[in-house]
Protein backbone atom coordinates (compact mmCIF):
# COMPACT_ATOMS: atom_id res chain seq x y z
CA UNK A 1 0.00 0.00 0.00
CA UNK A 2 1.52 3.25 -0.93
CA UNK A 3 2.38 5.86 1.67
CA UNK A 4 -0.12 9.13 1.14
CA UNK A 5 1.43 11.85 -0.76
CA UNK A 6 1.06 14.62 1.82
CA UNK A 7 4.50 16.26 1.96
CA UNK A 8 3.03 18.68 -1.18
CA UNK A 9 -0.10 19.08 0.49
CA UNK A 10 0.95 21.29 3.83
CA UNK A 11 -2.02 23.73 4.33
CA UNK A 12 -2.06 26.61 2.19
CA UNK A 13 -1.32 29.87 4.18
CA UNK A 14 -1.22 33.31 3.14
CA UNK A 15 1.58 35.40 2.94
CA UNK A 16 0.03 38.22 6.00
CA UNK A 17 0.16 34.86 7.90
CA UNK A 18 3.58 33.50 7.05
CA UNK A 19 4.49 36.88 8.10
CA UNK A 20 2.68 36.98 11.44
CA UNK A 21 4.55 33.83 12.58
CA UNK A 22 7.69 34.74 11.56
CA UNK A 23 7.16 38.07 13.79
CA UNK A 24 5.79 36.73 16.28
CA UNK A 25 8.44 34.18 16.27
CA UNK A 26 11.13 36.68 15.97
CA UNK A 27 12.38 34.87 12.80
CA UNK A 28 13.55 36.12 9.17
CA UNK A 29 11.63 34.50 6.09
CA UNK A 30 15.13 33.05 5.52
CA UNK A 31 15.35 30.72 8.74
CA UNK A 32 11.47 30.06 8.19
CA UNK A 33 11.87 28.72 4.66
CA UNK A 34 15.19 26.61 5.85
CA UNK A 35 13.35 24.92 8.57
CA UNK A 36 10.24 24.45 6.70
CA UNK A 37 12.61 22.80 3.86
CA UNK A 38 14.61 20.85 6.29
CA UNK A 39 11.47 19.40 7.90
CA UNK A 40 9.80 18.37 4.66
CA UNK A 41 12.80 16.44 3.75
CA UNK A 42 13.11 14.78 7.29
CA UNK A 43 9.72 13.54 6.50
CA UNK A 44 10.26 12.65 2.80
CA UNK A 45 12.75 9.73 4.19
CA UNK A 46 9.85 8.28 6.02
CA UNK A 47 6.81 9.15 3.33
CA UNK A 48 7.97 8.82 0.22
CA UNK A 49 5.75 8.58 -2.56
CA UNK A 50 7.00 6.11 -3.76
CA UNK A 51 7.70 3.99 -1.06
CA UNK A 52 5.72 0.83 -0.21
CA UNK A 53 5.77 -1.54 2.70
CA UNK A 54 4.54 -5.18 2.38
CA UNK A 55 2.59 -6.47 5.44
CA UNK A 56 5.63 -7.76 7.81
CA UNK A 57 6.32 -7.76 11.08
CA UNK A 58 9.67 -6.30 10.49
CA UNK A 59 8.23 -3.20 9.15
CA UNK A 60 5.73 -2.82 12.09
CA UNK A 61 8.86 -3.37 14.57
CA UNK A 62 10.94 -0.34 12.45
CA UNK A 63 7.90 2.25 13.24
CA UNK A 64 7.94 1.08 16.58
CA UNK A 65 11.73 1.25 16.95
CA UNK A 66 11.55 4.42 16.13
CA UNK A 67 9.66 5.39 19.32
CA UNK A 68 12.47 3.77 21.35
CA UNK A 69 15.18 5.80 19.69
CA UNK A 70 13.08 8.81 20.78
CA UNK A 71 12.33 7.77 24.07
CA UNK A 72 16.15 7.30 24.55
CA UNK A 73 16.62 11.00 23.21
CA UNK A 74 14.26 12.53 25.42
CA UNK A 75 14.44 10.65 28.38
CA UNK A 76 11.23 8.83 28.21
CA UNK A 77 8.75 11.54 27.16
CA UNK A 78 7.00 10.77 24.19
CA UNK A 79 7.36 14.87 22.51
CA UNK A 80 10.30 16.03 20.75
CA UNK A 81 10.60 19.87 20.53
CA UNK A 82 11.32 20.92 17.22
CA UNK A 83 11.77 24.74 15.69
CA UNK A 84 9.27 24.46 12.50
CA UNK A 85 6.23 26.97 13.22
CA UNK A 86 3.97 24.80 11.41
CA UNK A 87 0.31 23.38 13.45
CA UNK A 88 -0.18 20.72 11.04
CA UNK A 89 -1.49 17.13 10.61
CA UNK A 90 1.43 16.00 8.69
CA UNK A 91 0.39 11.81 7.50
CA UNK A 92 -1.06 8.82 9.00
CA UNK A 93 1.15 6.06 7.61
CA UNK A 94 -1.06 2.87 6.50
CA UNK A 95 0.22 -0.72 6.63
CA UNK A 96 -2.74 -2.78 5.14
CA UNK A 97 -5.28 -0.82 7.55
CA UNK A 98 -3.51 -0.17 10.77
CA UNK A 99 -2.77 3.74 11.10
CA UNK A 100 0.47 4.77 12.50
CA UNK A 101 -0.14 8.42 12.59
CA UNK A 102 2.44 11.39 14.06
CA UNK A 103 1.44 14.64 14.10
CA UNK A 104 3.16 18.10 14.25
CA UNK A 105 1.72 20.85 17.04
CA UNK A 106 3.44 24.19 17.43
CA UNK A 107 6.45 23.11 16.74
CA UNK A 108 5.97 19.80 18.71
CA UNK A 109 6.26 16.39 16.93
CA UNK A 110 4.74 13.79 18.67
CA UNK A 111 5.12 10.17 18.05
CA UNK A 112 2.28 7.41 17.90
CA UNK A 113 4.61 4.59 16.61
CA UNK A 114 4.45 2.50 20.64
CA UNK A 115 1.82 2.69 21.02
CA UNK A 116 0.32 1.55 18.19
CA UNK A 117 2.68 -0.90 18.24
CA UNK A 118 2.34 -2.07 21.65
CA UNK A 119 -1.78 -2.48 21.20
CA UNK A 120 -1.29 -4.19 18.55
CA UNK A 121 1.31 -6.77 20.72
CA UNK A 122 -0.83 -6.77 23.74
CA UNK A 123 -4.11 -8.06 21.08
CA UNK A 124 -1.69 -10.92 20.15
CA UNK A 125 -0.33 -12.02 23.15
CA UNK A 126 -3.72 -12.17 24.77
CA UNK A 127 -5.64 -14.27 22.54
CA UNK A 128 -8.18 -10.93 20.85
CA UNK A 129 -7.96 -12.39 17.25
CA UNK A 130 -8.17 -15.72 17.65
CA UNK A 131 -10.76 -15.61 20.23
CA UNK A 132 -13.00 -13.00 17.38
CA UNK A 133 -11.60 -15.48 14.61
CA UNK A 134 -13.51 -18.48 16.60
CA UNK A 135 -16.59 -17.05 17.68
CA UNK A 136 -19.57 -17.47 15.38
CA UNK A 137 -20.36 -13.57 15.45
CA UNK A 138 -18.73 -10.48 17.25
CA UNK A 139 -18.22 -10.49 20.73
CA UNK A 140 -19.28 -7.82 23.37
CA UNK A 141 -16.95 -6.30 25.80
CA UNK A 142 -18.12 -9.02 28.60
CA UNK A 143 -17.53 -11.84 25.90
CA UNK A 144 -13.91 -10.69 25.35
CA UNK A 145 -12.93 -10.14 28.61
CA UNK A 146 -14.55 -13.10 30.22
CA UNK A 147 -12.98 -15.31 27.35
CA UNK A 148 -9.46 -14.05 27.78
CA UNK A 149 -8.87 -13.51 30.80
CA UNK A 150 -8.91 -9.46 31.40
CA UNK A 151 -10.31 -6.55 33.09
CA UNK A 152 -13.48 -5.70 31.60
CA UNK A 153 -12.81 -1.60 31.37
CA UNK A 154 -9.32 -2.73 30.59
CA UNK A 155 -10.52 -4.15 27.67
CA UNK A 156 -12.88 -2.12 26.62
CA UNK A 157 -10.13 0.61 26.07
CA UNK A 158 -8.01 -2.01 24.17
CA UNK A 159 -10.83 -3.00 21.66
CA UNK A 160 -11.82 0.57 20.94
CA UNK A 161 -8.16 1.58 20.27
CA UNK A 162 -8.08 -2.14 17.88
CA UNK A 163 -11.27 -0.36 16.42
CA UNK A 164 -9.63 3.03 15.42
CA UNK A 165 -6.24 1.31 14.02
CA UNK A 166 -8.57 -0.67 11.77
CA UNK A 167 -7.48 -4.12 13.72
CA UNK A 168 -11.26 -4.68 14.67
CA UNK A 169 -15.07 -3.79 13.55
CA UNK A 170 -17.41 -2.42 15.86
CA UNK A 171 -21.00 -2.72 15.50
CA UNK A 172 -24.02 -1.19 18.06
CA UNK A 173 -26.72 -3.29 18.53
CA UNK A 174 -29.41 -2.29 21.37
CA UNK A 175 -26.63 0.71 22.80
CA UNK A 176 -24.46 -2.71 22.88
CA UNK A 177 -20.71 -2.75 21.03
CA UNK A 178 -19.99 -6.02 19.46
CA UNK A 179 -16.11 -6.15 18.18
CA UNK A 180 -14.75 -8.34 15.04
CA UNK A 181 -11.80 -8.88 13.66
CA UNK A 182 -11.19 -7.14 10.34
CA UNK A 183 -10.08 -8.88 7.01
CA UNK A 184 -6.14 -8.06 7.98
CA UNK A 185 -6.48 -9.49 11.49
CA UNK A 186 -8.36 -12.54 10.53
CA UNK A 187 -5.49 -13.44 7.77
CA UNK A 188 -2.82 -12.04 9.45
CA UNK A 189 -3.12 -12.23 13.19
CA UNK A 190 -5.30 -15.13 13.93
CA UNK A 191 -3.20 -18.46 15.00
CA UNK A 192 -5.57 -20.08 13.35
CA UNK A 193 -5.59 -18.66 9.87
CA UNK A 194 -2.77 -20.57 7.60
CA UNK A 195 -1.04 -17.02 7.02
CA UNK A 196 -0.64 -15.71 10.40
CA UNK A 197 2.35 -13.26 11.53
CA UNK A 198 1.58 -13.56 15.41
CA UNK A 199 4.24 -15.59 16.53
CA UNK A 200 6.60 -13.38 14.14
CA UNK A 201 5.20 -10.36 15.71
CA UNK A 202 5.22 -11.60 19.07
CA UNK A 203 8.84 -12.81 18.82
CA UNK A 204 9.82 -9.25 17.64
CA UNK A 205 7.62 -7.33 20.70
CA UNK A 206 9.62 -9.75 23.02
CA UNK A 207 13.17 -9.97 21.73
CA UNK A 208 13.41 -7.52 18.26
CA UNK A 209 11.81 -4.54 19.62
CA UNK A 210 14.17 -4.38 22.75
CA UNK A 211 17.24 -4.90 20.52
CA UNK A 212 16.23 -2.11 18.79
CA UNK A 213 16.19 0.54 21.54
CA UNK A 214 19.99 -0.09 21.29
CA UNK A 215 20.53 1.31 17.76
CA UNK A 216 23.03 3.96 18.65
CA UNK A 217 24.99 1.80 20.96
CA UNK A 218 24.99 -0.81 18.00
CA UNK A 219 26.38 1.05 15.41
CA UNK A 220 28.52 2.76 17.72
CA UNK A 221 30.26 -0.85 18.74
CA UNK A 222 29.49 -2.31 15.37
CA UNK A 223 27.69 -5.47 17.00
CA UNK A 224 24.73 -6.81 18.42
CA UNK A 225 23.38 -5.76 21.74
CA UNK A 226 22.09 -9.33 23.47
CA UNK A 227 24.47 -8.63 26.06
CA UNK A 228 22.91 -4.86 26.78
CA UNK A 229 19.24 -5.58 26.39
CA UNK A 230 18.84 -9.17 27.80
CA UNK A 231 22.43 -9.62 30.02
CA UNK A 232 23.19 -12.79 27.57
CA UNK A 233 26.92 -12.74 26.04
CA UNK A 234 26.31 -13.39 22.14
CA UNK A 235 29.94 -14.25 21.36
CA UNK A 236 27.63 -17.71 20.37
CA UNK A 237 24.86 -16.16 18.72
CA UNK A 238 22.41 -18.72 18.35
CA UNK A 239 22.84 -19.37 22.51
CA UNK A 240 21.67 -15.88 22.54
CA UNK A 241 18.95 -15.77 19.80
CA UNK A 242 17.74 -19.34 21.90
CA UNK A 243 18.30 -18.51 25.54
CA UNK A 244 15.31 -20.03 26.35
CA UNK A 245 13.21 -23.13 25.00
CA UNK A 246 9.92 -20.87 25.10
CA UNK A 247 12.25 -18.41 22.80
CA UNK A 248 13.24 -21.37 20.57
CA UNK A 249 10.15 -22.19 19.86
CA UNK A 250 8.44 -19.04 19.51
CA UNK A 251 11.65 -18.09 17.16
CA UNK A 252 10.85 -21.67 14.86
CA UNK A 253 7.22 -21.16 15.16
CA UNK A 254 7.71 -17.39 13.67
CA UNK A 255 9.94 -19.10 11.14
CA UNK A 256 6.94 -21.20 9.66
CA UNK A 257 4.71 -18.47 9.69
CA UNK A 258 7.75 -16.42 7.44
CA UNK A 259 7.75 -19.58 4.98
CA UNK A 260 3.96 -20.50 4.53
CA UNK A 261 3.99 -16.83 3.01
CA UNK A 262 7.02 -16.59 1.01
CA UNK A 263 8.29 -20.10 0.24
CA UNK A 264 6.52 -20.57 -2.71
CA UNK A 265 7.92 -17.43 -4.08
CA UNK A 266 11.38 -18.50 -3.22
CA UNK A 267 11.18 -22.16 -4.60
CA UNK A 268 9.93 -21.65 -7.48
CA UNK A 269 11.94 -18.75 -9.14
CA UNK A 270 14.10 -21.42 -10.31
CA UNK A 271 13.51 -24.95 -11.82
CA UNK A 272 14.46 -27.59 -8.68
CA UNK A 273 13.29 -30.68 -10.29
CA UNK A 274 16.67 -30.99 -11.56
CA UNK A 275 17.80 -31.61 -7.55
CA UNK A 276 16.42 -35.14 -6.31
CA UNK A 277 18.32 -34.79 -3.22
CA UNK A 278 17.89 -31.69 -1.10
CA UNK A 279 19.77 -30.60 2.38
CA UNK A 280 18.04 -27.18 3.53
CA UNK A 281 21.08 -26.17 6.12
CA UNK A 282 19.82 -24.36 9.47
CA UNK A 283 16.04 -25.44 8.23
CA UNK A 284 14.61 -25.44 11.86
CA UNK A 285 11.17 -27.05 11.95
CA UNK A 286 11.05 -27.93 8.54
CA UNK A 287 8.64 -25.25 6.99
CA UNK A 288 10.31 -25.13 4.03
CA UNK A 289 11.33 -28.08 3.52
CA UNK A 290 7.71 -29.40 3.61
CA UNK A 291 7.24 -26.03 1.06
CA UNK A 292 9.71 -28.25 -1.05
CA UNK A 293 8.25 -31.55 -1.27
CA UNK A 294 4.85 -29.90 -2.12
CA UNK A 295 6.08 -28.03 -5.15
CA UNK A 296 8.84 -30.70 -6.26
CA UNK A 297 6.88 -34.41 -4.93
CA UNK A 298 9.99 -36.46 -6.42
CA UNK A 299 12.68 -34.82 -3.89
CA UNK A 300 13.95 -36.16 -0.84
CA UNK A 301 14.53 -32.97 1.79
CA UNK A 302 17.16 -33.34 4.77
CA UNK A 303 16.95 -30.64 7.54
CA UNK A 304 20.05 -30.02 9.35
CA UNK A 305 20.03 -27.96 12.19
CA UNK A 306 21.58 -27.80 15.60
CA UNK A 307 20.71 -30.33 18.05
CA UNK A 308 18.46 -28.49 20.28
CA UNK A 309 17.05 -27.40 17.87
CA UNK A 310 16.37 -31.16 16.10
CA UNK A 311 14.56 -32.52 19.20
CA UNK A 312 12.78 -28.92 19.43
CA UNK A 313 11.32 -29.47 15.73
CA UNK A 314 10.39 -33.29 16.62
CA UNK A 315 8.68 -32.75 19.91
CA UNK A 316 6.92 -29.30 19.22
CA UNK A 317 6.75 -29.44 15.16
CA UNK A 318 5.92 -33.30 14.16
CA UNK A 319 5.82 -34.33 10.77
CA UNK A 320 3.81 -36.68 9.31
CA UNK A 321 6.00 -40.12 9.07
CA UNK A 322 5.42 -40.38 5.51
CA UNK A 323 6.85 -36.83 3.97
CA UNK A 324 10.62 -37.49 2.66
CA UNK A 325 11.35 -34.77 5.25
CA UNK A 326 14.25 -35.94 7.43
CA UNK A 327 16.83 -34.52 10.21
CA UNK A 328 19.97 -34.30 10.86
CA UNK A 329 21.79 -32.91 14.22
CA UNK A 330 24.97 -30.61 13.44
CA UNK A 331 26.69 -27.34 13.46
CA UNK A 332 26.95 -26.62 9.83
CA UNK A 333 30.39 -24.68 10.88
CA UNK A 334 31.91 -28.22 12.41
CA UNK A 335 30.19 -30.84 11.39
CA UNK A 336 30.09 -33.16 8.32
CA UNK A 337 27.22 -31.87 6.00
CA UNK A 338 24.88 -34.97 4.45
CA UNK A 339 25.50 -34.93 0.69
CA UNK A 340 22.96 -33.08 -1.45
CA UNK A 341 22.27 -32.14 -5.37
CA UNK A 342 20.99 -28.99 -3.77
CA UNK A 343 21.73 -26.94 -0.48
CA UNK A 344 19.31 -24.46 0.49
CA UNK A 345 20.72 -21.88 2.49
CA UNK A 346 17.39 -19.51 3.42
CA UNK A 347 18.62 -16.42 6.05
CA UNK A 348 20.98 -18.07 6.71
CA UNK A 349 24.21 -16.09 5.30
CA UNK A 350 22.84 -12.99 6.69
CA UNK A 351 23.33 -13.65 9.89
CA UNK A 352 27.22 -13.66 9.94
CA UNK A 353 30.13 -11.69 8.50
CA UNK A 354 31.76 -12.49 5.20
CA UNK A 355 34.54 -14.39 6.57
CA UNK A 356 31.90 -16.75 8.31
CA UNK A 357 29.85 -17.11 4.71
CA UNK A 358 33.31 -18.05 2.89
CA UNK A 359 33.88 -20.94 5.58
CA UNK A 360 30.62 -22.01 5.35
CA UNK A 361 30.09 -22.03 1.60
CA UNK A 362 33.43 -23.70 0.91
CA UNK A 363 32.42 -26.08 3.33
CA UNK A 364 29.38 -26.82 1.38
CA UNK A 365 30.91 -26.55 -2.45
CA UNK A 366 33.09 -29.46 -1.35
CA UNK A 367 30.22 -31.71 -0.16
CA UNK A 368 28.06 -30.98 -3.01
CA UNK A 369 27.36 -33.25 -5.70
CA UNK A 370 29.14 -32.61 -8.89
CA UNK A 371 26.81 -30.71 -11.35
CA UNK A 372 24.53 -30.05 -7.94
CA UNK A 373 23.44 -26.75 -7.05
CA UNK A 374 23.02 -23.96 -3.77
CA UNK A 375 19.83 -22.27 -3.33
CA UNK A 376 20.50 -18.73 -1.06
CA UNK A 377 17.22 -17.03 -0.20
CA UNK A 378 17.95 -13.43 1.61
CA UNK A 379 16.61 -10.12 0.51
CA UNK A 380 18.54 -8.37 -1.71
CA UNK A 381 19.84 -4.40 -1.60
CA UNK A 382 19.87 -3.17 -4.82
CA UNK A 383 23.90 -2.65 -6.51
CA UNK A 384 23.59 0.86 -4.79
CA UNK A 385 22.33 -0.22 -2.23
CA UNK A 386 19.89 3.17 -1.67
CA UNK A 387 16.58 0.61 -1.38
CA UNK A 388 14.67 -1.44 -1.08
CA UNK A 389 13.61 0.69 2.15
CA UNK A 390 12.53 -2.97 3.78
CA UNK A 391 15.98 -4.68 2.91
CA UNK A 392 17.74 -1.72 4.44
CA UNK A 393 15.75 -2.15 7.71
CA UNK A 394 16.28 -5.57 7.69
CA UNK A 395 20.10 -5.11 7.45
CA UNK A 396 20.23 -2.74 10.04
CA UNK A 397 18.02 -5.60 12.11
CA UNK A 398 20.92 -7.92 11.47
CA UNK A 399 23.02 -5.29 13.44
CA UNK A 400 21.15 -5.19 16.54
CA UNK A 401 20.98 -9.02 16.61
CA UNK A 402 23.28 -10.85 14.80
CA UNK A 403 26.86 -10.49 13.40
CA UNK A 404 25.47 -9.98 9.86
CA UNK A 405 23.97 -8.25 7.05
CA UNK A 406 22.10 -7.74 3.97
CA UNK A 407 23.50 -7.58 0.89
CA UNK A 408 23.54 -7.13 -2.93
CA UNK A 409 23.26 -9.60 -5.59
CA UNK A 410 27.41 -8.38 -6.66
CA UNK A 411 28.20 -8.62 -2.74
CA UNK A 412 26.68 -12.62 -3.20
CA UNK A 413 28.47 -13.11 -6.53
CA UNK A 414 31.72 -12.37 -5.23
CA UNK A 415 31.61 -14.81 -2.18
CA UNK A 416 29.80 -17.15 -3.94
CA UNK A 417 32.67 -17.21 -6.65
CA UNK A 418 35.34 -17.25 -4.05
CA UNK A 419 34.40 -20.35 -2.67
CA UNK A 420 34.23 -22.66 -6.20
CA UNK A 421 30.75 -22.11 -7.40
CA UNK A 422 29.35 -20.47 -11.19
CA UNK A 423 26.71 -19.94 -13.18
CA UNK A 424 25.33 -17.24 -11.17
CA UNK A 425 21.69 -16.31 -11.49
CA UNK A 426 19.62 -14.12 -9.32
CA UNK A 427 15.84 -13.29 -9.57
CA UNK A 428 13.63 -10.86 -6.94
CA UNK A 429 10.38 -12.23 -6.53
CA UNK A 430 8.82 -9.42 -5.99
CA UNK A 431 8.06 -10.56 -2.42
CA UNK A 432 10.36 -10.31 0.89
CA UNK A 433 12.98 -12.56 0.09
CA UNK A 434 14.87 -13.28 -3.18
CA UNK A 435 16.63 -16.46 -4.73
CA UNK A 436 20.01 -16.86 -6.05
CA UNK A 437 21.33 -20.27 -7.64
CA UNK A 438 24.83 -21.05 -8.33
CA UNK A 439 26.40 -24.06 -9.86
CA UNK A 440 28.86 -26.34 -8.70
Amino acid sequence: MRFPRLLGDLPARSAEDVHATQEARGESPKEWGGRHLALKRGLALLIHPRCELKFSALSVVFFCSLECLVQKLTGGARTLTGNGPLTILCTCVSLHGPVLSFCLFSGSLTFYFCPFCKVLFAACELGVFDLLAEAPGPLAVAAVAAGVGASYHAMERLLDACVSLKLLTVETRGGQAFYGNTEMSRVYLSRISPTSQCSMLLYMARTTYHCWGHLAQAVREGKNQYLQTFGVPAEDLFTAIYRSEGERVQFMQALREVWSMNGRSVLTAFDLSLFPLVCDLGGGAGALARQCLCLYPGCHVTVFDLPEVVRTAKQHFPLPEEEHVGFQEGDFFKDHLPEADLYILARILHDWADGRCSQLLERVYRSCKPGGAILVIESLLDEDRRGPLLTQLYSLNMLVQTEGQERTPSHFHALLSSAGFRDFQFKKTGAIYDAILARK
